[in-house]
């Protein structure tokens, strides 16, 4: 209840509250913080806690109208012992947060829940990243004992693609991949959103060839968040994340959870 009481003040204390002429007294006032307090609450989806181990996120994407960010990370709820592989998809308002996010952090969070999908959940209001712990171990020591995501090399992609679920790509069936970065763009999309892409290679790779009637290149794109994007050319990284499959040129596309090389210097690797 003290945490509802000091919601109500702080949506009082809002400038747009306390000018805006619509409210001609402060009980207008009260009445909308009320309201606005009921939307937000009892209005929405039902929550439940969970514990989540952020490991990443694709930045703000314009779907259906409305900005969306997806977090992912490991999720354990509060009767269970076991992490898994989930994202938290935060839309509209709550778009931007991902920049609370701190990759390789314990947090507790309330989120609404998905019928039909047990490993996906919307973040609400109540969502926050602003109590975050350390874990107990260090990045790569985390990566090589709970991820558990098989390495490839690059010459071996296209026969070791991410599964399909009902024609779609399964977004938590990573793999690895460790390559040299040849080139990196990065833009803007016409709706405003950024977009970062490394052009990656390694010793596998000679010339352009045929596989399974698929074009294998010499270099693949590595789709990455823009604010992540922090190595330069020949920088040796490992990339984890999943298999959006192959563009009409051929070319080989791995879309990131936006897990970031956590190595000291930019041309180390990232191994387990």
């Amino acid at each position: 209840m003290e945490e509802l009481w000091g919601e109500f003040e702080n949506y009082l204390k809002d400038p747009f509250v306390q000018t805006d002429p619509q409210f001609r007294t402060d009980d207008d006032r009260y009445r909308y913080v009320l309201e606005l307090l009921w939307v937000i609450h009892a209005a929405q989806p039902p929550t439940e806690t969970i514990y989540f181990i952020a490991l990443g996120y694709f930045e703000p994407r314009v779907t259906k109208g409305e900005p969306t960010t997806r977090i992912y990370g490991l999720a354990r709820k509060p009767k269970s012992e076991k992490l898994e592989r989930s994202v938290i998809l935060a839309r509209g308002s709550l778009a931007d947060l991902y920049q609370q996010v701190v990759p390789f952090k314990l947090y507790k969070l309330k989120v609404a829940t998905m019928r039909r999908a047990e490993n996906v959940f919307l973040a609400t209001p109540q969502t926050r990243f602003d109590e975050a712990k350390p874990l107990n171990m260090d990045p790569q020591e985390f990566i090589r004992r709970e991820l558990k995501v098989p390495i490839v090399r690059l010459a071996d992609v296209p026969n070791a693609l991410s599964r399909r679920v009902d024609r779609y790509v399964d977004e938590f069936d990573w793999r690895g991949l460790v390559g040299i970065v040849v080139r990196k763009n990065f833009g803007t999309r016409p709706d405003g959103s950024t977009w970062a892409v490394y052009t990656v290679s390694d010793d596998s790779l000679g010339t352009d060839y045929v596989s399974n009637d698929v074009i294998v290149p010499v270099a693949f794109t590595v789709w990455v968040p823009y604010s992540m994007m922090k190595y330069d050319v020949d920088s040796k990284l490992f990339f984890p994340g999943y298999d959006n499959g192959w563009s009409r040129q051929g070319s080989f596309h791995e879309r990131l959870p936006g897990l970031p090389d956590h190595s000291e210097a930019s041309r180390e690797v990232m191994w387990w």
